[in-house]
């Protein structure tokens, strides 16, 4: 049955209207989860808003499933958060058929943990735990991890855009001048860098033609108070992907870490037939590959890990993905001289994150 058919067949059990629903969830995000909830959770959770998400359950007693549209609210690796119109028995097995950001669909299966009344009509919240963990990030774009290096001399506006930035998930490094940034870019991998323009020691401006002189080719953000068409064109002709005007707001930095996430990774092979397909074999190859990656971390297999980076490494590198092969060298890197637990943690979600990119780029396309 197609996902239209199928919906047009549910129950729609919510009687609030969008707005209302909305209204409630804002307010369910706000609040902090009830001590019995929370003490419970063992994964991050994710917000991920689905309108209408097909939920087929099956009651204690019942032979067959019955279906109903509901709307989504958080997911996590083990399970998700739900707004359904009527009780739930604990228990209950049930099937969800999500919406990965590729626009691909996916069908899950688990069982209700908790249902509780949300004081609205006949409104509930259901907590369904997975029959197998999941990867959030293929689902939620605000669960894949970016990685931004923010250069801005002004320590109250600094703390406050690490805070917003550590919010939507991202990964922050802060340094106070220019120099500084130009010297962590050149050492370390970064999703993006937010470059005030007016620093200290070396301005925003010259900072990012050294860098480009260096080679670097990541994304650069200028932000500045200046706003005037000709303030933007001089960071653009100095090197910057984009301009981002002072004083911006948490729904600027979402939008810009949105942005930065859907950023193509590609083969740079050219376009012969032979190449093109080995290349494209690679990819579909990633996901398995970060299974094993994910697996091996979580099992502290360091041994396995290293092999994992190596062989990933050589093939990203034959077959055009240089970022996926300089990623995977690093963390060989790392592993092999056993540095701390935190840093291989992170390389790994470096590598995975640089994957899935080349994995959504390749859905895109």
């Amino acid at each position: 049955m197609s996902q239209s058919e199928a919906s047009r067949a549910a129950t729609r059990t919510i009687r609030a209207s969008d707005e209302q629903v909305e209204s409630m969830l804002k307010s369910l995000d706000r609040d902090e989860a009830p001590p019995e909830i929370a003490s419970k959770r063992s994964s991050t959770r994710h917000t991920f808003r689905l309108s209408e998400c097909l939920l087929e359950m099956r009651q204690p007693g019942a032979a067959e499933f019955t279906t109903f549209l509901v709307k989504t609210r958080n997911i996590s690796a083990g399970g998700i958060a739900l707004l359904h119109g009527g009780f739930v028995h604990v228990g209950t097995k049930c099937r969800l058929r999500l919406m990965t950001t590729d626009k691909v669909r996916a069908d899950v299966s688990g069982r209700v943990v908790r249902c509780r009344y949300l004081g609205q009509g006949t409104l509930h919240e259901i907590g369904v735990q997975f029959d197998s963990p999941i990867e959030p990030s293929a689902f939620a774009s605000s669960a894949v991890q970016t990685r931004i290096l923010l250069a801005e001399d002004d320590a109250i506006l600094a703390r406050l855009t690490v805070a917003h930035l550590q919010q939507l998930n991202a990964q922050v490094d802060h340094v106070l001048t220019g120099r500084a940034a130009v010297e962590k870019a050149l050492e370390c991998e970064y999703d993006g860098i937010l470059m005030d323009i007016q620093m200290p020691e070396l301005d925003g401006i010259a900072a990012t033609r050294q860098l480009r002189e260096a080679g670097y080719t990541g994304k650069i953000v200028a932000l500045t108070a200046r706003d005037q068409p000709e303030d933007r064109q001089r960071c653009l002709a100095a090197g910057c992907d984009r301009h981002l005007a002072k004083p911006y707001t948490p729904r600027d930095l979402e939008w810009l870490l949105e942005s930065l996430r859907r950023d193509a990774l590609t083969t740079t092979l050219e376009d012969e037939d032979l190449l093109r397909d080995l290349a494209a074999a690679f990819v579909e190859e990633l996901p398995e590959k970060i299974e094993r990656l994910q697996a091996a971390r979580g099992l502290k297999d360091l041994e396995r890990l290293e092999s994992l980076a190596r062989l990933i490494s050589a093939e990203g590198g034959t077959y055009g993905f240089e970022q996926i092969s300089d990623c995977a060298a690093r963390l060989e890197q790392a592993v092999g001289g056993r540095k701390p637990p935190v840093e291989i943690k992170r390389l790994t979600d470096e590598l995975v994150g640089c994957c899935q990119r080349a994995l959504r780029t390749a859905t895109q396309s």
